[in-house]
């Protein structure tokens, strides 16, 4: 929610100097468009975290009785990582698997992991059973994975760009108009 607060401020920003038409149509219709499509993400994101939930928390259940906690719930955090990147980019977040997008992914899945291992060992110690320790860790960590992953496969340095070209041009307006020598009519 803050994320679209920020972008509509900074949308505004940009858009102010424009004519009215544009204005009107940027300012009434692009932030909600955007909010309607953040919304939609919110909830494919939802459902692909229920499905690779499910595949960690079995393989974490099934393991947990033959090797140490550890090991299993990473050997599920990992088995999962591989379905999450896939369903994260077809159907999530709609964006094609690229070697950059892999990348990314995988660098906020480090984070997310180390504060997941963190947690679960948390919980562990507080004394909650091996068997429901994983739950609140997923609970904890799922606004944060949202925002790393949305951030890793659709980052927005667009909104900076647009921001950085808009105040150069502004400063490149005025140079313009300091150099223009003035007219002196006879």
């Amino acid at each position: 929610m803050y994320l679209i607060f920020l972008h509509y401020i900074c949308r505004n920003f940009i858009i102010y100097s424009s004519t009215k038409k544009r204005i009107f149509i940027k300012l009434e219709l692009i932030p909600f468009m955007k909010q309607k499509l953040r919304y939609r993400e919110l909830f494919r994101f939802i459902i692909t975290g229920t499905i690779i939930t499910v595949i960690h928390y079995s393989i974490y259940l099934a393991l947990s009785n033959f090797l140490s906690l550890n090991i299993a719930y990473t050997t599920g955090f990992i088995i999962s990582f591989v379905c999450n990147f896939l369903l994260s980019n077809y159907y999530t977040f709609k964006t094609k698997p690229s070697v950059k997008n892999a990348i990314r992914f995988c660098g906020s899945h480090v984070i997310n992991y180390l504060l997941q291992i963190s947690c679960f060992n948390l919980f562990i110690f507080l004394g909650v059973p091996k068997a429901y320790a994983p739950m609140p860790v997923w609970i904890v960590i799922l606004p944060i994975n949202f925002l790393l992953v949305r951030m890793a496969l659709k980052p927005s340095f667009k909104l900076i760009k647009k921001i950085h070209t808009h105040k150069n041009r502004q400063t490149s307006v005025k140079e313009k108009h300091k150099r223009r020598p003035k007219r002196r009519d006879p």
